[in-house]
């Protein structure tokens, strides 16, 4: 039966709380084999300043640990939340949060951006300035995720104007009298029927809010195939289906509504 705890004598824990102690114990552990390992692994690297092969596979493994941390944390929105905590909130847009959690080229894109940004502020800092200090209790790892996570305003910024001048370059007004041609028999003349069509599909197009959208209407109407438009833009295919098909929802309730839409789009 366990004891009381009365000093002087032996008390007993409860088999959960002893399982739970020693599993903390163990964890404690490990962790400080893992900081000694680390505090081995810069003495090493200080001996070449921090060049040469055995730095550059070591920058490699971090590299690869923080695209990891940011991958999953992109992929869940969960990034938000961490940069907050870090007292760097980042805004992202709705619309970039859920690329994210769709495209993984997307996240990976970014996630390299913001290694590569912060390896440079980590080798000096943490390990030439002498920034990161084992008696803080903090791996290599978790010291670079939380540079990561500083400079991911920056990086983010620098991706969204990229990914927005990538899809500009293809944001271009369709023009009523082309989609007309491109639904007109060979060798004829668009009808003033065909000629309203087109009018209904550009109207439609660009009355749509998302850029991505709308430019994936164009370019489908320019005849250019899902897995085309899908390289162009930096997406996947399944991106690119996917909002063709809510378009044509749109393009169905417009018809309902007595607005024919061309080109298949409504099917």
């Amino acid at each position: 039966m366990p004891n009381s705890g009365i000093a002087g004598q032996n008390v007993v824990l409860a088999q959960p709380a002893t399982d739970r102690i020693l599993g903390e114990l163990d964890a404690a552990a490990k962790m400080s084999e893992r900081l000694v390992r680390d505090v081995e692994r810069v003495e090493e690297m200080r001996v070449h300043d921090f060049t040469g092969a055995r730095y550059e596979a070591f920058a490699d493994d971090v590299c690869r640990y923080g695209i990891r941390f940011l991958n999953a944390r992109l992929r869940t929105g969960e990034i938000v939340v961490a940069c907050a905590e870090r007292g760097r909130p980042v805004r992202f847009t709705e619309e970039d949060l859920k690329t994210f959690s769709r495209s993984r080229a997307d996240r990976e894109d970014l996630a390299v951006m913001t290694v590569t940004q912060a390896i440079l502020r980590f080798t000096k800092q943490a390990l030439r300035d002498g920034g990161w200090d084992p008696q803080r209790g903090a791996l290599l790892t978790t010291y670079f995720c939380g540079l990561c996570l500083l400079v991911l305003g920056d990086t983010y910024r620098a991706w969204r104007t990229q990914h927005h001048d990538r899809v500009m370059r293809y944001d271009k007004r369709l023009g009523i009298e082309f989609l007309a041609r491109a639904i007109t028999p060979a060798d004829s003349e668009p009808s003033s029927r065909q000629l309203a069509l087109a009018q209904a599909v550009v109207t439609l197009a660009e009355n749509e809010r998302s850029q991505h959208t709308r430019v994936i209407v164009q370019m489908t109407a320019q005849g250019q195939t899902q897995n085309e438009i899908a390289d162009h833009l930096g997406l996947t295919r399944k991106q690119v289906e996917g909002r063709l098909r809510r378009f044509r929802e749109k393009a169905k309730s417009a018809r309902e509504r007595g607005t024919l839409i061309p080109f298949g789009l409504d099917r």
